[in-house]
């Protein structure tokens, strides 16, 4: 028979609430949503009236009224969004964008001046750069391209250099560095180019989403004025007003309506644009980036090509989809609304706006998706403890250090490592679902809990339910099968749980991560949560909390139940891995997109000195040496690779040097004792040469897939 306290819950058992608990009001949700992603919505009321139709008079404004009521104010939160977006452009984003390129344009003159260019040469520099982004020169046509700075800027540095063969002689790479400074410029000036045009059409998608929350206003008055004249007598004064008031608000509505239309259907174009801009950037960071493929490690210049590729995908959907099916509805729209008001053809006006509200609409979805994929895919939500590590990258010093292949080499190294990162948390999480599966009464064994991780491992190839790369599910597949036995899954859930724990406190950044405040705050949060929940815990018992409450639980009261409950304990080692995989994976996700970054810098870098060097030996002929190889000075060798070297190929040579370099040749290939003696400069040549077609063949099968 039930207890008491059993069939009176709310009466009977104590009440806790959480100390400094985050807002989790479930009536603000959406709104918060509106006002972050809503910036173009229109044909909401023509959807409204369309769906109506088959209705008769009243029951069609009544419902118009209620679709109305419900979007406007959604509506008009977006529009308030709109404003701060428009007011936030123009008072910080694009300032501080321009203050960064102001900096890079300092840089270049620096380095120039230190490697010894000429004042006048300098001045040039300082005149194209001053002509790049003046208004006036615009105007007039006189606008130099970054492309061409870039190019003037490498001409010099190549000129100087020859001029004075001893620059850089303390171990600095001076034209290496200037490359990249200058490729970084010509893509940064890029982007402010389609960040300006962004930031001026938000002015119009502003006063757009203004106009069209006031169209939505006045469309329910008209429908409020449809009842009043459905509800009234017919020929009574009431209706009579009602109709005359109806007619004037549907006209007023429609005005205010057309002028946002026509200003989205130029928003929507300028969207076009710009995600075309984009669309052409990335596809030369892929050129770039293929320039330098064989300073990477493969799986590194895979997956950074990949997620170039990922990033074109996303910037397709919303910008050029996006804006052309704005541009396209909204122009419809508008048609509509200019046939509505001159009375052309009231039918054809309709038949406008049941095409362009779908496409508007649809438009606007597409938007918000696909933007909200891109910004997880870049890490959005990211600790600050990750943000500061990525704003502490120098790129640039490593170039001026190591020069081009150095850099590239360290980075690879870093890109690698935040991959392990986010497919670490995501296995972790893939264990932590089906651990959360079982009964407690009655946990899996070993060997059936890692069959059922290895089953969702498998369900990640196909792509479908995960924003990870395919390069990233191809190593946190290997990392499964190599570093996760069946033992790892032996016991209770909490004991698999522990281990996970650990292997993730083996990393110090995680460490640190684990012990932030915003990370200890949500682990202590979702246990007390957990907790709370759990009826058999017995928390006043074990408090010594006397009364209803409600008492106000504190991080000390939590240590105190793990202590006296397994289950308390059992509830915050889930919420815990749980709550830094989560956050793990998105720290990793931001390193990873920051990473890439630099790596495209440094290949774009390396592909503008590259493209120079035949124009510029034409200019300035040097005197004649001996042909020198590309490729970075390698460490100093043994004697038994000075000997062989003669003998060696130009790809074996590469190959050698990369790896003494440090760079990872082949992870997922059979290769390891290969580059393992490689790079304690044990030359294996003379024992691999009847290999080496064999070992090429995997290494170019995965760059090709």
């Amino acid at each position: 028979m039930p207890s008491l306290s059993q069939l009176l819950p709310f009466s009977s058992r104590p009440a806790f609430r959480i100390e400094n608990a985050s807002d989790r009001n479930a009536f603000k949700a959406p709104f918060v949503a509106a006002y972050e992603n809503l910036r173009s919505v229109d044909g909401i009321d023509d959807f409204a009236s369309l769906l109506g139709m088959s209705l008769p008079q009243l029951q069609q404004a009544i419902a118009t009224l209620a679709i109305l009521g419900v979007a406007t104010p959604f509506v008009a939160v977006g529009a308030k969004g709109t404003i701060d977006e428009c007011l936030e452009r123009f008072r910080q984003d694009f300032p501080l964008l321009l203050q960064k390129l102001h900096e890079r344009e300092e840089a270049i003159i620096d380095l120039l001046e230190r490697s010894g260019t000429s004042p006048a040469d300098v001045e040039r520099i300082k005149g194209m750069f001053r002509e790049s982004q003046g208004l006036l020169s615009a105007c007039a046509g006189r606008t130099v391209a970054p492309q061409d700075i870039a190019e003037a800027v490498m001409d010099l540095a190549r000129k100087t250099a020859a001029a004075r063969p001893e620059a850089g002689g303390n171990g600095e790479q001076p034209n290496a560095t200037l490359a990249y400074q200058a490729a970084r410029y010509a893509r940064d000036r890029s982007t402010a180019t389609s960040e300006k045009i962004d930031r001026n059409f938000s002015i119009p998608t502003a006063a757009a989403m203004t106009g069209m929350t006031a169209g939505m206003v006045l469309s329910m008055a008209d429908s409020i004025a449809g009842i009043v004249e459905g509800a009234a007598p017919a020929g009574s004064a009431a209706s009579q007003g009602a109709t005359t008031a109806a007619a004037v608000l549907g006209t007023a509505a429609t005005a205010a309506f057309l002028p946002s239309q026509l200003a989205m259907a130029a928003v929507g174009a300028s969207k076009c644009v710009t995600g075309v801009m984009r669309h052409r950037q990335l596809k030369g960071d892929r050129l770039a980036l293929r320039g330098v493929r064989d300073l990477l490690d493969p799986a590194v210049f895979r997956a950074v090509d990949q997620g170039l590729k990922r990033l074109g995908y996303y910037n397709r959907h919303h910008s050029i989809v996006h804006g052309a099916g704005m541009a396209a509805g909204q122009s419809l729209m508008a048609a509509g609304s200019i046939a509505s008001l001159t009375g052309v053809a009231g039918l054809v006006g309709v038949l406008l706006a049941a095409v362009g509200a779908p496409l508007t609409v649809g438009a606007a979805v597409e938007k918000i998706v696909y933007e909200k994929k891109e910004a997880r895919f870049r890490g959005e939500g990211a600790s600050e403890l990750a943000h500061a590590a990525a704003e502490a990258s120098a790129p640039d010093e490593l170039v001026r250090t190591a020069g081009s292949d150095g850099a590239l080499a360290v980075l690879a190294g870093h890109y690698a490592d935040a991959q392990r990162r986010t497919v670490v948390a995501k296995l972790h999480g893939l264990i932590d679902q089906v651990l959360a599966e079982e009964d407690p009464a009655a946990p899996a064994d070993a060997l059936s809990r890692r069959e059922k991780v290895a089953k969702r491992v498998a369900d990640l190839t196909s792509g479908h339910r995960t924003g990870l790369l395919p390069a990233d599910v191809m190593r946190l597949t290997e990392l499964f099968h190599k570093d996760y036995p069946p033992q790892s899954f032996a016991g209770t859930a909490g004991d698999v749980r522990t281990r996970l724990k650990e292997r993730m406190d083996n990393d110090p950044r995680t460490r640190l991560l684990a012990a932030s405040g915003p990370v200890q705050k949500a682990i202590f949060e979702k246990t007390m949560h957990r907790v709370i929940k759990d009826g058999a815990i017995d928390i006043a018992g074990h408090l010594n909390l006397a009364g209803r409450g409600p008492h106000l639980m504190k991080p000390e009261h939590l240590a105190a139940l793990r202590a006296a409950d397994p289950r308390a304990e059992d509830h915050y080692l889930r919420s815990s891995l749980k709550v830094l995989s989560k956050q793990e994976k998105k720290d990793g996700k931001l390193a990873r997109d920051r990473v890439a970054q630099d790596i495209v810098a440094v290949a774009r870098g390396a592909q503008l000195a590259a493209a120079l060097v035949p124009e510029v030996a034409s200019r300035t002929p040097a005197p004649a040496q001996p042909e020198r190889s590309s490729l970075p000075p390698p460490r100093p060798a043994t004697p038994e690779v000075a000997a062989a070297a003669p003998a060696a190929s130009v790809e074996e040579a590469a190959f050698l040097a990369r790896a003494r370099a440090g760079i990872a040749l082949n992870r997922y290939g059979e290769d390891a004792a290969y580059i393992a003696h490689a790079q304690r400069g044990i030359d294996l040549r003379q024992e691999a040469l009847q290999k080496a077609p064999d070992r090429e063949g995997p290494r170019e099968g995965l760059l090709a897939g």
